[in-house]
């Protein structure tokens, strides 16, 4: 597939990466919501690419030896479809008594020790001063069960139940 294809089809920036010469992005190209936290969606990822970005002074034969392709096979060894997960409105890498308590701070925090790919995306972050192709990668387990709660007062049994006041 075409670079430009894939960048078209691209969802956010996971990363970017220098081997020898040459620069590559990690972009997702295919998510899909594993869960909701108070209205904000939770994404898993289904698909990753990593494209070279190509140099006129840099495309010698470097971008194709063998050292080069060796190191462009380390980041398919991270499977990114497995346990990756991710929200574009949640800061998922803090409790939730930090996110209720939250003071209004801009963005996503970055510099989280559970934020997986702080270190691949710094240097997009820094030369765009924004954050809105990138997104904080949280390597985990996410699992978001519903389950429904019939409340019953079990000394009176629930034939007998009037108007009982429960405080919360």
């Amino acid at each position: 597939m075409d670079p430009m294809e894939i960048l078209q089809l691209a969802l956010i920036i996971a990363g970017c990466i220098k081997f020898l010469e040459s620069y590559y992005l990690i972009l997702v190209t295919k998510r899909h919501q594993i869960g909701c936290i108070c209205g904000h969606s939770i994404y898993g990822i289904d698909e990753n690419q990593l494209i070279a970005i190509p140099h006129v002074s840099i495309q010698s034969d470097v971008a194709h030896s063998k050292t080069e392709l060796r190191y462009k096979k380390l980041p398919s060894s991270v499977d990114f479809t497995k346990d990756f997960f991710y929200s574009y409105t949640y800061p998922i890498m803090q409790s939730l008594q930090r996110n209720v308590l939250h003071t209004g701070e801009e963005g996503m925090p970055y510099n989280n020790i559970f934020v997986w790919n702080s270190y691949l995306t710094q240097a997009i972050r820094l030369k765009c001063n924004n954050t809105f192709w990138t997104i904080a990668l949280v390597h985990g387990h996410f699992k978001q069960v519903f389950i429904s709660i019939l409340l019953c007062d079990d000394r009176l049994g629930c034939q007998f139940l009037g108007e009982i006041s429960v405080f919360l």
